[in-house]
């Protein structure tokens, strides 16, 4: 196992799947717009900005569209993929 597959268990990552963050954004927002019932950014956004995160939430909302993998490769447009699991559970937990 490398190093990034094993800090991504160790942050739950793999504990995180698509379907269970995809609900608990959609039972906040009440928006299913997008992708076969997922949270428009629009919806996401002022959710974010009210749960008081450690980072920006254009960030969360980052780790939101590789979640739901809208996009290959993140790493070109010089995002820090490795926070991303660590921002998908902080958020979770502070809407669950």
């Amino acid at each position: 196992m490398n190093t990034m597959t094993q800090l991504m268990l160790e942050k739950g990552w793999n504990q995180m799947n698509k379907t269970k963050l995809k609900r608990v954004l959609a039972e906040e927002t009440g928006c299913t717009i997008q992708h076969n019932g997922w949270t428009c950014g629009s919806c996401f956004y002022p959710l974010a900005d009210e749960l008081n995160l450690k980072e920006d939430s254009h960030v969360y909302w980052q780790a939101i569209l590789h979640k739901r993998g809208d996009y290959d490769d993140f790493n070109e447009w010089d995002y820090n993929t490795d926070i991303f699991p660590e921002l998908i559970n902080e958020l979770y937990n502070k809407i669950k």
